[in-house]
């Protein structure tokens, strides 16, 4: 039976460096079970090579996993009320964000609404980013590591649409370029299921229900289903 394994030994690749922005390196994180080795740099970094090699000799795999496994469900217990608190309310901020652009006509929404709406994903994505920044929770950080990933990967679209992201992945939006952007790009972006708009919106309810759930364990004053409502 392990005992546990000292986070700081488990990876030299910085989770937080990738999410707010001080590196390019993102290749660990579609590598299966070991991209949650990975991440755990989100908690502590270090240097995963030589533990993941000193453990396998003296303990075998099944008790690394373990070990693992132990880290990750504890990594939230010290987050506290406050930041786990401001972490719910971005993320409900940018629930009801996306869930207005993924409805919104293009086609015949007046420039000022689209703007208008734009800018309200735009605070509200920088205002979650930036709540997790005081955050341990594993499952928490993974998340927004998924949705900055996603964000990512429509970066050429976004900046068509007058979205840039930042060094440290937050994003700016410039109105006039947004304004003169073609509708079409719009729509792809933010219209409708499987558009970034929609799946910005399965990360911020999944964070919404995170927060809640981590809340409720450190505080113990309640159990909350994965749809945050009481069992």
């Amino acid at each position: 039976m392990s005992k546990g394994i000292d986070v700081s030994t488990l990876n030299t690749y910085n989770p937080y460096a990738a999410l707010f922005g001080n590196t390019s390196d993102s290749s660990s994180s579609s590598m299966g079970w070991m991209s949650g080795i990975s991440d755990l740099k989100m908690i502590q970094s270090g240097a995963y090579k030589k533990a993941l090699k000193s453990v396998y000799e003296k303990e075998g795999k099944d008790a690394f996993s373990e070990a693992v496994q132990n880290t990750i469900s504890g990594s939230g217990t010290t987050d506290s009320e406050k930041s786990l608190s401001s972490l719910k309310s971005g993320a409900t901020g940018l629930y009801s964000a996306t869930k207005e652009l993924r409805s919104l006509n293009f086609d015949t929404a007046s420039d000022e609404k689209i703007a208008s709406s734009v800018e309200s994903f735009v605070k509200n994505y920088n205002t979650t980013l930036n709540a997790t920044k005081n955050l341990n929770s594993y499952g928490i950080l993974q998340t927004q590591v998924w949705a900055t990933e996603k964000l990512q990967g429509s970066e050429t679209m976004l900046n068509k649409a007058g979205i840039t992201i930042n060094a440290d992945n937050t994003l700016s939006l410039d109105k006039d370029a947004l304004k003169s952007a073609d509708k079409s790009t719009l729509k792809t972006l933010f219209s409708g299921s499987g558009s970034l708009a929609d799946s910005i919106n399965q990360k911020s309810s999944a964070l919404i229900n995170q927060a809640t759930n981590q809340l409720a364990t450190n505080t113990g004053k309640a159990i909350y289903s994965s749809s945050g409502t009481l069992f």
